[in-house]
C-alpha cells in the first residue's frame, strides 16, 4: 500500500467500496472511522482525506476480502461434502433451518447441487409430506 499515491489510494478505496457493497456504516463499524468521516470519503464531499484513513479503510477491505474468499473456499467444500446426503436429507435439513438460508451462500450452493427445478419439485413433495404429518399430529382424537 506505501507505493500508491494518496490520489491512488483514494481511488483504489472509492472503486472497490463500490464493487464489494461496502457502505460507509460498514467502515465505521469496522475501523477507526465515523460513519460521517466515511460517508464523506466515499462521496467525495472530503476533497484530501487522511492517508491514515485511506490505509485504515484499505486494510478493512483487504480483510474482509480475505476472509470472504476463505468463507466461500469453505462453503464450495461442504458443498462438495453434500455428495454423501440424498436430496431428501438435504430438503429436510433446509425446512428445518429454514430462517438460517435466507439468503445466504449455502443455500445457493444446495440449490445448485441438486439443479434447479429437481431440487424444487423434490422440496415441494417433502414439504408437503412434512406438512400432511404435521396437520396429522394436530387433529384431536
Amino acid at each position: 500500500m506505501n507505493t500508491l499515491t494518496k490520489k491512488d489510494k483514494l481511488k483504489l478505496v472509492l472503486e472497490l467500496c463500490t464493487q464489494h457493497n461496502i457502505t460507509a456504516y460498514e467502515l465505521g463499524k469496522n475501523t477507526t472511522l465515523t460513519d460521517a468521516g466515511a460517508h464523506k470519503i466515499l462521496t467525495r464531499e472530503s476533497k484530501n482525506p487522511q492517508e491514515s484513513s485511506l490505509n485504515n479503510i484499505l486494510l478493512y477491505i483487504e480483510t474482509k476480502l480475505v476472509e470472504s474468499n476463505i468463507n466461500d473456499s469453505r462453503l464450495k467444500y461442504k458443498a462438495n461434502s453434500l455428495d454423501n446426503y440424498s436430496p431428501e436429507e438435504i430438503v429436510t435439513h433446509i425446512h428445518n433451518n429454514k430462517d438460517c438460508f435466507d439468503n445466504s451462500a449455502m443455500y445457493k450452493m444446495l440449490i445448485q447441487k441438486e439443479c434447479g427445478d429437481k431440487v424444487i419439485k423434490k422440496m415441494a413433495k417433502i414439504l408437503q409430506n412434512i406438512n400432511n404429518k404435521n396437520v396429522k399430529t394436530k387433529q384431536p382424537k
